[in-house]
């Protein structure tokens, strides 16, 4: 291939008409090219391998990258024809066996992949369904040694990274023909939760969102909320499986957050009540994992550290610019779930006039409210609140929180929103819920005195000296 590139050098005209030169050239070259690429795959990539070595084949398969470099714009037929299939036979005889041994080949054709899909851009569509579902297989793994980066004794790691390279390639050269894989696509973007990965799996969720036309793309976010929500109602209730739940979610409502942010007010408009009941989901995620840690058996005493980690509250920042994945959406919390979904809540509401939003604020205080006049009315009067800190109370509280978000939230991005339509909307649950803050406070104050004066009596019956 250098061979063939120094004659093509040596043979282009003037700078001025390189470009045209060059291609002519590289098309003279086409039948040379051909014949080389099918003595290749016929010599070392074709039948049984066993018999040929590891190292053969990785340097088989970088020719033919190097091939595919050379002349895939100028003819793009053999590499479509001829390449393309036989790098694709390679890699589905690596994956059908232990994946360690034949790491070097997978690695080589995911690199041959990349550069054949950057060479074609959509010219490789042709192959889109012969090259996508292999990439999703590879880049799905869950089986992974490396916490901060890519192991690299681990050959799942490496094969998986470079996966991921080559998936982020083919969303940018032919997202607009993506439909048929983007319920996989977005499987992958908020399940996979190695340290490592997140960076490269948040620059494929803004990839996706730059080359894919929102009119594909916020459908099949929406139904993977949808999925993600009922994923979550039947989640066992441990601590581990509710975060990586929420970290789900946290993903998904970034992503709606990224595409509302691009979108156009009639776009948003045109899917108003889908969008805003979609929105609605992600928002009541945070109270459903910390409503299913308590029925699972855990104590409310344990919420703060296990779910709401308040700790974590400290590093949101209203602004969709500050959606970081690896800082906000790698750590299950209902703190990050509000914030998340309440960003995506103003990056909507941004693009609607005043008249679009108080039906959608309306249908918010209502959910918060779960059925009562003003939210947490039951939770501030004397006998409404139950003594347990019971579920039902934890839904409620952390309705509220959510909706408290959202308002947060608008009122940074549009001051003057919460003149008119956010403080006469909500003033009255604002007052309630101060109220309930307020009696719960105190109750626990004297839960607190009462736990005290019972430790200090046992350490004096026990000859210890009492704590000040």
């Amino acid at each position: 291939c250098e061979a063939l590139q120094d004659r093509t050098d040596l043979h282009s005209g003037p700078k001025s008409d390189a470009g045209e030169e060059d291609d002519d050239v590289k098309k003279r070259c086409a039948p040379l090219c051909s014949a080389a690429m099918k003595h290749v795959i016929k010599s070392f990539l074709s039948g049984s391998k066993s018999s040929i070595g590891e190292d053969a084949q990785v340097v088989s398969v970088k020719f033919l990258e190097s091939l595919c470099s050379f002349s895939a714009k100028a003819t793009p037929k053999p590499i479509l024809k001829i390449c393309i299939p036989a790098v694709l036979a390679c890699v589905e005889e690596g994956l059908s066996g232990p994946t360690k041994s034949k790491s070097p080949v997978l690695v080589a054709c995911c690199a041959c992949l990349q550069t054949a899909i950057e060479q074609l851009g959509r010219g490789v569509m042709e192959r889109l369904n012969d090259i996508a579902p292999p990439l999703l297989q590879m880049a799905s793994s869950r089986e992974s040694k490396g916490k901060k980066g890519p192991a690299a004794d681990d050959a799942k790691d490496l094969v998986k990274a470079r996966a991921l390279q080559v998936l982020q390639a083919l969303v940018k050269n032919v997202g607009a023909f993506l439909s048929p894989f983007l319920k996989d696509i977005l499987q992958l973007l908020t399940t996979q939760l190695l340290p490592w990965e997140t960076p490269m799996l948040e620059d494929l969720g803004r990839d996706l969102v730059a080359c894919v036309p929102a009119r594909l793309l916020l459908p099949a976010v929406q139904s993977a909320v949808v999925a993600a929500e009922q994923d979550l109602s039947s989640a066992a209730g441990g601590e581990s499986e509710l975060a990586a739940c929420l970290v789900r979610m946290q993903r998904l409502a970034s992503l709606k957050a990224w595409i509302f942010a691009q979108a156009t007010p009639d776009f948003v408009s045109s899917g108003l009540e889908v969008s805003a009941n979609a929105l609605l989901r992600l928002l009541s995620a945070g109270p459903k994992a910390a409503v299913q840690f308590l029925q699972s058996g855990g104590e409310v005493d344990d919420l703060t550290s296990k779910l709401l980690k308040p700790e974590q509250s400290g590093k949101i920042v209203g602004s969709i610019a500050a959606v970081n994945w690896p800082e906000r959406c790698s750590v299950g919390t209902v703190f990050q779930m509000h914030a998340l979904s309440a960003e995506a809540f103003t990056q909507f509401a941004l693009r609607l006039d005043l008249e679009q939003i108080r039906p959608c604020m309306r249908q918010l205080l209502d959910w918060a409210r779960d059925g009562q006049a003003v939210a947490l009315a039951k939770q501030g009067s004397k006998k409404g609140a139950s003594e347990d800190g019971s579920a039902t109370d934890t839904d409620v509280a952390c309705r509220f929180l959510a909706v408290l978000s959202v308002m947060r939230a608008l009122a940074s991005a549009a001051p003057g929103i919460s003149e008119e339509l956010l403080l006469p909307l909500s003033i009255k649950d604002l007052s309630s819920s101060l109220t309930a803050a307020r009696r719960y406070a105190m109750k626990l104050a004297v839960h607190h005195r009462s736990a005290g004066r019972k430790r200090r009596k046992g350490l004096a019956a026990g000859g210890g000296a009492a704590p000040p």
